[in-house]
Order: C-alpha cells, then sequence, then structure tokens
C-alpha cells in the first residue's frame, strides 16, 4: 500500500481560507466566553451569523466574485419582462408556424397565400381569351404553342368566375371570325402595296427586297388561314382574282386622278383665256 503524506496534506490545509476563518471564529468565541465568566452574567446563547469575511488589503474574496453571486429579482416588472422577452416569444411563435406548416397544407395557404378577385377583372380576361385564341392560330409555331397555353389558363379562371362553357364557344367562335376578316383585309392590303411598287418602280435590284417582303407577308397570311381552319382558302386562283381586283382599284384611282388633273387643267386654260 502507499503511504499517503499527511503533513502535505496538513499544510495545504492550514494554509486555506476557509481554515484560517474557522480558527479566527472559535478565537472569538473563546475570547467572548472569557468576557462573561468575568462579568459573572447569566450565560446566554449567542447565535453567531456566518459574515461573510472582509476580504484583505492585498487579496480579494472568492464570494465576490461573480460565480459566487445570486441574480434574484424580487420586483414583478423586472420577472414580466425576462418572461415576456420579445425574442423569445418571436423564436416561439416561429417554432409553432414550423410545426404546423410542416403537415398543414390549409395552413400554408392562410398564412402565405394572397387572395386574388378574378370577378372584378372579368371584362379584362374576356378580351385577354379572344386575343390568345387569335395568337393560338399564328404562322409562328412559338408564338401559337404559348398563347394556347394561355388560352387553357384564362379559360379556367373564366370557368371558375362562373362564365358558362357556351359562353366560351361564342367567344372563340366571334374571336375566329373576327380574325377571318382581319386576313382578308391585310391580303387584300398586301397584294394592293405589292403591285402598285411593281407598276411604279418595275422589278429593280432596288425593288426587289420590298416585293421579297410583300410574298413573305402573302405566306404567312395564308398559313394563318390554314390555321383557322379555312384549309386551301388562298389558293393560286383566289390571290389571281384578289391581284385582278387590286389591279382593277389601282387604275380606277389612276384615272380618277387623270380626270382631276384634265379638270385643272382646264380651268387654267379658260381663266387664261378669259
Amino acid at each position: 500500500m502507499q503511504e499517503i503524506n499527511l503533513e502535505a496534506y496538513s499544510n495545504e490545509i492550514t494554509d486555506s481560507y476557509y481554515y484560517k476563518r474557522l480558527q479566527k471564529e472559535l478565537r472569538a468565541k473563546k475570547i467572548n466566553n472569557k468576557t462573561k465568566t468575568n462579568t459573572s452574567q447569566p450565560p446566554t446563547t449567542t447565535i453567531t451569523e456566518k459574515s461573510s469575511p472582509k476580504p484583505s488589503s492585498n487579496k480579494t474574496s472568492l464570494l465576490d466574485t461573480k460565480y459566487f453571486q445570486d441574480h434574484v429579482k424580487l420586483s414583478s416588472t423586472e420577472l414580466n419582462n425576462i418572461i415576456n422577452d420579445p425574442k423569445k416569444l418571436k423564436q416561439n411563435n416561429i417554432e409553432e408556424l414550423t410545426e404546423k406548416f410542416k403537415y398543414n397544407a390549409h395552413e400554408i395557404m392562410r398564412h402565405l397565400s394572397h387572395k386574388i378577385n378574378f370577378s372584378e377583372r372579368k371584362e379584362e380576361f374576356i378580351e385577354m381569351y379572344k386575343y390568345n385564341l387569335q395568337q393560338s392560330r399564328s404562322h409562328n409555331i412559338f408564338t401559337s404553342r404559348f398563347a394556347k397555353f394561355k388560352v387553357g389558363i384564362v379559360g379556367q379562371i373564366l370557368t371558375a368566375i362562373g362564365i358558362p362553357i357556351e359562353t366560351l364557344k361564342k367567344l372563340k367562335k366571334t374571336s375566329i371570325n373576327d380574325l377571318f376578316e382581319q386576313n382578308n383585309t391585310d391580303m387584300q392590303e398586301n397584294i394592293y402595296h405589292a403591285e402598285l411598287t411593281e407598276i411604279l418602280h418595275g422589278k429593280t435590284k432596288k425593288n426587289q427586297k420590298k416585293i421579297d417582303l410583300f410574298i413573305s407577308l402573302q405566306n404567312h397570311l395564308i398559313t394563318q388561314m390554314n390555321n383557322i381552319g379555312r384549309l386551301g382558302f388562298w389558293s393560286k386562283q383566289k390571290l389571281y382574282e384578289e391581284k385582278i381586283n387590286q389591279c382593277e382599284k389601282i387604275q380606277e384611282e389612276f384615272t380618277a386622278e387623270k380626270n382631276h388633273l384634265e379638270y385643272l387643267l382646264h380651268y387654267l386654260e379658260q381663266r387664261e383665256s378669259s
């Protein structure tokens, strides 16, 4: 067995602060007892309160450090401030909301969704529906596909508002008829300008770019008419007939202009003669 060095431990005990404090208290008790016996007073029981030792001039007491101090809140306001800490309350609310949102879709929609009243924009959605129906018949594939997608979405919104399907069918029919008429007028104007530029400027290299532009527009209008459902409407025979009509219209305008100039010339001649 190992031998215990009692002297080393005894030195540590005697040098400790608590041992010195205990010795001091015992000496004070002895002095008090001696004074009591000398004055021949009846014995009384004295209770010595364990007061905190006075710090020495060189050393600070360990009891005065922050490790031995109790943080006691005696007022109710300070206690309420600690309990009702806004940071803690906010953190608790966040934790409660996250727990609710994990498995409850209705809570997510109630807290995070934004209510939109589509019934107030009814007329706007109807015009959007008609416009996208016309764009879905475009010669451009990307434009037509994206317009078809928008037609589906706007149609669902209109049905959700309360517009019946029969009304949507009527809107589709009217928009297609309007597009058909617009296609006719655009083709007539395109042929008119193409024939007029060819009559005025001829088939020169400078004028060929304009003619090519009119031809590309003509092809776009033909594909649009096919997408409407009127396949083969703009046949070669129909295009030649339209060219003849536009040339006759140009001829009428030239004759009208000729008659107007002849009238002015005749008026000036009569004025000079008089």
